[in-house]
């Protein structure tokens, strides 16, 4: 692939060391992680096609992508849950569920993308359900949370778009998705002082 397939790449890295940044320092250590799990992914994309290193590192990229971007997942609605007084007492028993999940999906690799869609509903119920800092509609919400599976159903590799455009529309995707749950997250403490980091 060309070098240009890098450019997306450096759009996610971008928005998610901003993002990851504010949320670390507005205490949101799950949401932080999660984010940047999804630019460790783009960095390894990033270095793979801008450095033009070949098929040698496809495997660590996929695999970043793949799993990195299920338990970057699984850490985003783990900091949803921790967020809510409503749910902080599921917390425990959601960190069990996915370290047991994340474990399957790494022994099992074809188990990733159904454990991928099943966390990307997770997120979006708890997105509209259990944000009671932010004040928008609970539609609208579940509509930016969403925003990373209609990107993986529609975008990716989208027989209708040529493999640039599909490649690089799935990417302004993700940085966007990024952004949204950086806003769903965090409004409502971004005037707040920071104070050291609870896990």
């Amino acid at each position: 692939m060309p070098q240009h397939y890098a450019l997306s790449e450096l759009l996610i890295i971008l928005v998610a060391l901003w993002t990851a940044r504010v949320q670390w320092r507005l205490n949101l250590p799950y949401s932080a992680i999660g984010i940047l799990l999804f630019g460790v992914a783009a960095s390894l994309g990033a270095l793979r096609f801008g450095l033009s290193l070949g098929d040698n590192w496809v495997p660590p990229h996929q695999f970043a992508s793949q799993f990195g971007g299920l338990v970057g997942l699984m850490a985003l609605a783990h900091q949803l849950l921790r967020v809510s007084p409503v749910t902080q007492n599921l917390a425990l028993s959601h960190l069990i569920l996915a370290a047991v999940a994340s474990v399957v999906s790494f022994v099992i690799p074809p188990a990733r993308v159904p454990l991928f869609l099943l966390w990307s509903l997770i997120l979006i119920y708890l997105a509209a359900r259990q944000t009671p800092l932010n004040p928008q509609p609970a539609l609208f919400k579940a509509a930016l949370a969403a925003i990373m599976l209609v990107n993986l159903l529609v975008l990716r590799q989208a027989s209708w778009l040529s493999p640039a455009l599909s490649w690089h529309a799935f990417h302004v995707g993700v940085a966007l998705w990024l952004l949204a749950m950086h806003m769903l997250v965090s409004t409502g403490r971004l005037r707040s002082a920071p104070g050291p980091v609870q896990a």
